[in-house]
């Protein structure tokens, strides 16, 4: 008599085989049967795996199983667990990638750990968006601007090829060194200021410029044979909480939903240039799934996470867009899923919502921790072999898996003696001439200017005079000093605003000529600081808390858990008042370019990231330019091509073209939006 699973794997075979007519069979393009064929070879067990991926971030020993340490070169014990578990894929984060050669090398040999009764290899994945979100070495690989930057430059000349040359670009770089899937490019709407996670990771607010230069980045990547990714569906782009530290919610209504969030995926879909892959949203989304469930954790109702809604994922994406390519969720770790299920509970409510992959639902950072992953996969098979998730799903998800491996060639590799090579054909590519001239000139196109009265361009140091920058950074006003520097303007001073005090800060402006003053518009989501929500290691660029000789009054917050244009006062209003005050970067600012007005001195204020800042400072700043890009000249190198651009524009060698990609609202008291500062689309030159 047959089991359980024998009469599974017959189904199977049933279904996809005998159950074709001559016709149907006929209609299946080389891969689908294939995939098809090895489908039914395959075991109730390799099938859960090929829908998980896993990272690999870090590896400890027994004893001190919450560690950090990087791993960068496989170890047995991760050897083993790929052997014995045959997932996938691998996702991968900076702490794994140190250089070319050790990444080359790394994933080479991730790939050849895969056992060898597998056909198919892994997928290896990663967030390389450009901006602040990249994991390839930002010292050895090119740095695109990111997509607010591209939506600012796009709108100077409305040529959407630029968004094709980026996704070549951040293809051609991560396939370099052995990557198949590109968790990029995101397409969500951004609508809202206060939203924390997308903001300047979004092209910007408009739905039909979102899905164009999305759909053309996302072509780059597959001419470029990378698996490109739309996240994060249905739409991010109108929350305020980061949905790494909470579950956000969204009140559009449906009419709404589908005017903003849902039309860049309908466009892409209906029009052909969808990527072969999707990435949820741990969202909630009551219009659009307002339906409940029972959290595992807490035994509480509440609305379902679109995650794990089969009417979001299913029903719209699949049966009403008409999406045939693979479906991933974010990340299983971020807080907005796992403060409320367990992993294995929230592995089989995403199965059970039809999404094909789970990513990063356990990490295992030990050798012993492998045993988290038998049990992860035992409770899925059981929730299988009892009913609760549909076993056709199942078998059609894995389909699509191993169909996506064929069509992009991702097959089973064994260790050879070619590994050298790859890693010279890798350093011939990342980073090159080639490259960096693209990075170039879309980092010029995007420098926006927002404001200037009689001030720019400064063409000389007769006209500079002494310069003083302020930056939240030191990496800022150091890349900006030193292409001062090459450009042969030498009287430049710049401080870390977190690093200094007001008295000090009073003298340099005392002594300067023309101040320069650098911004944030709010707190970096994890995503941004490597995905990792236990990462202390970097600062937080925006919230630092400092003594200063200030004081703030009203009710002002800062907290580094909280985006400063969430605050709940206007920092137009404060005034010195204590020697030993803390006070926010944005204060600090605050009170430099007033004290440098009242001095008469020229003073310029840069906007890096998402420009909604510019309304807090513009009323004592001669001239606004916006770069979308925060990052500087550190560890020996240029992170980013924006700071010496920005020094470009002021200095006149060329002119400022970028356009708003958003629009820019005034706030009140309590950080509500009012009556429109800047509109979309605006920009000036010279």
């Amino acid at each position: 008599m047959l089991n359980i699973k024998q009469l599974l794997l017959l189904s199977t075979v049933t279904f996809f085989i005998q159950g074709c007519n001559k016709e149907a069979q006929s209609n299946f393009d080389d891969n689908e049967l294939k995939a098809i064929s090895l489908l039914s070879n395959m075991s109730l067990t390799e099938k859960i795996a090929q829908k998980i991926i896993l990272d690999f971030r870090y590896w400890c020993t027994d004893a001190q199983p919450d560690c950090t340490k990087s791993l960068t070169h496989i170890n047995n014990n991760v050897t083993q667990i790929i052997q014995d578990y045959p997932i996938g894929g691998v996702i991968l984060f900076s702490n794994n990638l140190v250089d070319t050669a050790q990444t080359t090398r790394f994933i080479h040999d991730l790939q050849a750990s895969v056992n060898n009764n597998q056909t198919l290899g892994l997928l290896i994945t990663l967030d390389q968006e450009g901006d602040n979100v990249v994991r390839l070495s930002r010292l050895h690989s090119t740095n695109m601007p990111g997509n607010m930057a591209l939506g600012a430059a796009y709108l100077s000349q409305h040529n959407n090829n630029l968004a094709y040359e980026v996704g070549q670009v951040l293809a051609e770089e991560v396939k370099a060194v052995g990557v198949n899937v590109n968790f990029s490019p995101v397409v969500d709407v951004q609508t809202n200021s206060l939203n924390p996670v997308i903001n300047g990771r979004a092209f910007g607010e408009k739905p039909h410029m979102v899905s164009l230069l999305g759909g053309q980045m996302a072509s780059g990547m597959s001419d470029s044979h990378v698996i490109a990714t739309f996240k994060h569906f249905p739409g991010h782009g109108d929350t305020d909480v980061d949905s790494h530290f909470g579950l956000p919610i969204v009140k559009r209504t449906k009419q709404e939903a589908y005017q903003y969030d849902l039309e860049p995926y309908r466009q892409a879909i209906t029009q052909g240039y969808a990527p072969d892959m999707i990435m949820t949203a741990h969202i909630q989304y009551p219009c659009l799934d307002n339906s409940t469930v029972i959290t595992s954790k807490t035994q509480e109702s509440m609305i379902v996470p679109a995650t794990l809604s089969r009417k979001i994922q299913q029903d719209i994406l699949r049966d009403e867009m008409g999406f045939t390519g693979l479906t991933i969720t974010d990340a299983l770790d971020m807080k907005g899923i796992s403060e409320f299920f367990t992993p294995s509970d929230a592995v089989i409510k995403t199965f059970q919502a039809g999404v094909d992959i789970a990513l990063m639902p356990i990490n295992i950072r030990t050798a012993s921790g492998s045993q988290q992953l038998q049990t992860l996969i035992d409770n899925v098979e059981y929730a299988i072999l009892n009913g609760d998730i549909n076993m056709n799903d199942i078998d059609q998800s894995v389909l699509r898996i191993l169909k996506t491996k064929f069509k992009h060639n991702i097959l089973h590799q064994t260790k050879t003696t070619d590994i050298e090579d790859k890693i010279i054909i890798a350093k011939a590519i990342i980073g090159s001439e080639q490259h960096k001239a693209i990075e170039q000139d879309i980092t010029q196109k995007s420098i926006t200017l927002i404001k200037n009265v009689k001030l720019l361009p400064l063409r000389s140091e007769s006209q500079l005079g002494h310069i003083h920058i302020l930056t939240p950074w030191d990496e800022q006003g150091e890349a900006m000093q030193r292409r001062f520097n090459e450009l042969g303007i030498e009287h430049v001073s710049h401080q870390k605003l977190s690093n200094t005090s007001w008295k000090n800060e009073k003298k340099n402006i005392d002594n300067a000529d023309t101040i320069i003053v650098a911004t944030l518009s709010n707190a970096p989501s994890p995503v941004e600081k490597n995905g990792d929500l236990d990462d202390t290691t970097q600062p937080n660029n925006v919230m630092i808390n400092k003594k200063a000789p200030m004081n703030i009054i009203g009710s002002l917050v800062f907290n580094e858990d909280i985006p400063y244009t969430a605050a709940s006062s206007n920092i137009k209003q404060n005034k010195i008042n204590s020697q030993d005050a803390q006070i926010s970067d944005q204060q600090f600012a605050r009170y430099a370019l007033e004290e440098a007005t009242k001095q008469g001195k020229q003073t310029i204020l840069l906007s890096l990231r998402a420009p909604y800042d510019v309304v807090h400072f513009d009323d004592v700043a001669q001239a606004v330019l916006a770069s979308y890009n925060y990052y500087g000249y550190a560890n020996g190198g240029l992170r980013s091509l924006s700071m010496p651009a920005i020094v470009d524009v002021i200095m006149g060698l060329y002119a400022p073209v970028g356009r708003l990609p958003v629009t820019i609202h005034e706030q009140n008291d309590q950080g509500e939006l009012g009556n429109i500062a800047y509109p979309y689309g605006f920009g000036l030159s010279y």
